[in-house]
């Protein structure tokens, strides 16, 4: 019996997190954020993040903006980029502090720019 709710806990959760992917890819048009994970550290001087697509625009018309800052509310954002991949390696000697470090991104489509990402809090290298 206990065996039974346990799988049925993990199916709800998984569900869950499916619809939260489809209601922001599908009807707020925001990308869903792959990498850094959530508190991650990064041991390294650069660092490739990930995000996905939007669904419903012809992959050529999607252009990205990323943004990292030191503080939550991105008012000291000390790395901004807009881009057509879903994906960018930032080379800087940016993660060489501790942190925290904060990670978002939107997508553009024209002059249009959707809503942020679920903002991602990692931390760089201790020094």
């Amino acid at each position: 019996m206990n065996q039974y709710r346990i799988i049925k806990i993990i199916f709800i959760f998984f569900v869950t997190v499916l619809i939260f992917q489809f209601i922001c890819e599908w009807c707020l048009n925001i990308p869903v954020t792959k990498k850094p994970d959530w508190c991650e550290a990064i041991n390294a001087k650069s660092y490739i993040f990930y995000w996905n697509r939007v669904s419903g625009f012809p992959k050529w018309k999607q252009r990205f903006n990323i943004q990292i800052a030191s503080d939550i509310e991105f008012k000291d954002i000390f790395f901004s980029k807009t881009l057509m991949e879903e994906y960018e390696n930032v080379y800087h000697d940016l993660f060489e502090k501790r942190g925290p470090y904060y990670f978002r991104v939107r997508v553009v489509i024209g002059e249009r720019h959707f809503g942020w990402s679920k903002v991602i809090k990692f931390y760089g290298s201790k020094s």
